[in-house]
């Protein structure tokens, strides 16, 4: 029997080194049909070693991977849909980023330490005994996916939004007990948002972009009550261009308007890119705020590639944004009034 395991392991990994021939050539799945009823017999992969392999996008759908270790393996954008697993599994340290496993009985299998970020578990029985140290972000559930974890997972990373849909799905967090979640690290990008950019926070935001713009509309109103001919103000020295020219002119002049590229430009430039920016997160924190409170339900929001760019440039650009409208201010009333158009 032994002897059988080894052959069959050589063999199986001979072929799996290369991936592309395996998923060619791998055995099909048999359909053997009894009266009304329709079977499928599965590959048989169980009791191997592949451990540290670079398995990244192979097929091993409807696969016996039962006793087979992937410690540390690469799964990545792999197909595990209806594989069966049980505890002498072991997947520790392995990436199931992006992979399908749609359908598989995870039946005890060790998972500690592993990627699954991105992954599709619908309908997937996740029974395994730890997922410490797992990352759980961006995963797919559905009505079938259920969680029963028989030991620990210590800071596994899961998203309050999956936990939202599971507890939509069963009223009980998909098998996830309070023990368990209290290990978890959960994470929520909407409240992250509201952190920095609602209540106290979205108030300091508007007051400062106040601040930063009021020396522009200040200008723009000079310049329409002068292009309507309400003397308000003195007269401009040439009155030749349109409102959006001078206006212009009058950011990358620093507010001295005598045509040059001033120095202050380089200041104001990034401060109008960051207030934009800033205005967009705003808006975003709103607007969820207000479903949220519409719907009674909870948002469904994840920190995208986008989103996070934003997210740090405004939080990190905040500091910076201080000195930069400190310095704006003090230019702006350093302007004489001898100066001014």
């Amino acid at each position: 029997m032994k002897n059988d395991n080894n052959t069959k392991n050589e063999y199986y990994s001979a072929i799996i080194d290369d991936i592309s021939k395996w998923n060619n050539i791998k055995p099909p799945v048999e359909r053997h049909s009894n009266r009304n009823e329709t079977t499928e017999s599965r590959v048989d992969l169980s009791n191997l070693d592949f451990s540290n392999k670079d398995l990244s996008g192979i097929n091993l759908y409807h696969t016996d991977i039962r006793g087979s270790n992937f410690t540390g393996a690469d799964l990545s954008n792999s197909d595990l849909s209806k594989s069966f697993a049980d505890k002498n599994t072991i997947f520790n340290g392995a990436s199931l980023k992006n992979s399908k496993l749609k359908g598989s009985q995870f039946g005890g299998a060790k998972l500690e330490n592993v990627n699954l970020n991105g992954a599709d578990l619908s309908g997937t029985n996740l029974s395994v005994s730890s997922l410490t140290d797992s990352d759980l972000k961006n995963i797919k559930v559905n009505t079938r996916t259920s969680f029963n974890i028989s030991e620990e997972a210590h800071n596994c990373i899961i998203e309050r939004q999956v936990l939202n849909k599971l507890r939509n799905i069963d009223g009980n967090n998909g098998g996830l007990d309070k023990a368990t979640l209290a290990q978890m690290t959960i994470i929520d990008d909407f409240v992250e948002l509201k952190k920095s950019f609602s209540g106290f926070w979205h108030t300091v935001h508007v007051t400062s972009m106040a601040f930063f713009l009021f020396p522009y509309a200040f200008f723009l109103l000079k310049i329409w009550s002068l292009s309507n001919n309400f003397l308000l103000f003195e007269p401009l020295q040439d009155m030749s261009t349109t409102i959006g020219g001078k206006l212009w002119e009058y950011i990358y002049s620093a507010g001295n308007l005598d045509g040059k590229v001033s120095p202050w430009s380089l200041i104001t430039i990034p401060l109008i890119l960051y207030n934009c920016l800033r205005l967009i997160i705003l808006w975003k924190t709103v607007s969820l705020e207000h479903q949220e409170k519409v719907t009674g339900l909870p948002v469904s929001f994840t920190m995208n590639l986008k989103w996070k760019f934003i997210y740090y440039a405004v939080s990190w650009g905040g500091i910076v944004n201080v000195l930069l409208v400190a310095m704006h201010t003090y230019s702006f009333l350093s302007l004489p009034l001898s100066g001014l158009p």
